[in-house]
């Protein structure tokens, strides 16, 4: 039997469609939820604080944001997934790196008490915000190199006391 092709062409993921609306509008329902949250959070706080001029403050400067993640999603969107794969082990090399470099050698950042920061000029970020994306990414090469016709073997044994939790 011929193994399955795993790489598509420009022309089958044009074929496919542009893009999966249900996974978008869950996308988008989540966002708008987390930015009313962020409104009903803030409001408050906002308002008593005299160095903001108005108490919107916070809740657009999260629209802001959101609209910029919107944009950047789409973006990502129209690239070929398979680029990614290739670049997985870089960017979680370079996320071990940074998290390396954080804490020893006194090259993080201080705030609230904890050394979690790295400062490059005028931007000031988490490593491990980019070790999440390199364990994605890393994961998922992973993933999609396995052998996916092989046959599980279930264990009698496990597969009973799971359902005998499940009935509990």
């Amino acid at each position: 039997m011929e193994k399955p092709k795993r790489n598509l062409t420009i022309a089958d993921q044009r074929a496919r469609g542009h893009m999966d609306l249900p996974f978008l509008m869950l996308t988008l329902l989540l966002l708008v939820i987390g930015v009313i949250m962020v409104l009903s959070a803030s409001y408050a706080s906002a308002y008593y604080d005299s160095t903001v001029d108005s108490p919107f403050y916070y809740f657009f400067h999260q629209i802001i944001f959101a609209a910029a993640g919107v944009a950047l999603m789409y973006l990502v969107s129209r690239l070929n997934y398979e680029t990614f794969r290739g670049a997985s082990p870089f960017v979680l090399g370079i996320a071990i790196v940074l998290l390396i470099i954080v804490i020893p050698f006194g090259t993080g950042e201080e705030s609230v008490g904890a050394q979690r920061w790295l400062s490059l000029g005028p931007f000031t970020f988490q490593p491990s915000e980019i070790a999440k994306l390199g364990v994605v990414l890393m994961f998922a090469a992973w993933l999609s190199k396995r052998n996916t016709r092989t046959k599980r073997k279930w264990n009698k044994k496990l597969l009973i006391w799971r359902i005998a939790d499940f009935l509990d």
